[in-house]
């Protein structure tokens, strides 16, 4: 008798909570091709160095990176979700999202970094002209030193 109950309990089994589940574990089945490129995103990341230096050697993994966290983004997005499981799929989209904001904004820092050390590269002469016009104790000495700053600043 027991055995018909739970037979009959599972088989007629349904409803919410199951499509919430069935959502899920779709969720889960769209990120397991992934798995192996999301742990190199994270190498990436790791391996990740603030540097004009290595900028352009780091820049074709980050936009591997980034690619990566978009193409999972969608695969994410076009699944079907029921209506009680909305709001977690707004937020895995959200969480998904961030997620590609950040590897296409260190996209642009490696970008820019090569192009800010450009830029900054000839202000190191007038800056040590400033810190060695500043070590001076007259006030008139530093005056004329900030003052030069300006002027070679512009």
């Amino acid at each position: 008798m027991f055995s018909s109950v739970l037979t009959a309990i599972l088989l007629l089994r349904g409803g919410p909570r199951d499509d919430v589940a069935a959502y899920i574990q779709d969720v889960n089945e769209a990120q397991r091709p992934f798995t192996t490129r999301y742990g190199s995103v994270n190498r990436v990341y790791e391996q990740f160095r603030l540097s004009p230096d290595t900028a352009a050697e780091q820049l074709p993994q980050l936009r591997d990176a980034a690619q990566t966290l978009t193409a999972l983004r969608l695969r994410i997005e076009r699944l079907d979700a029921p209506d009680e499981a909305e709001t977690l799929r707004l937020r895995l989209i959200a969480f998904f999202r961030q997620q590609e904001a950040v590897a296409k904004e260190l996209v642009s820092v490696v970008l820019y970094l090569p192009k800010l050390r450009d830029a900054e590269q000839p202000l190191g002469a007038v800056n040590r002209r400033l810190r060695n016009g500043l070590r001076s104790t007259s006030p008139e000495a530093q005056a004329d030193a900030v003052g030069a700053y300006a002027v070679e600043l512009e």
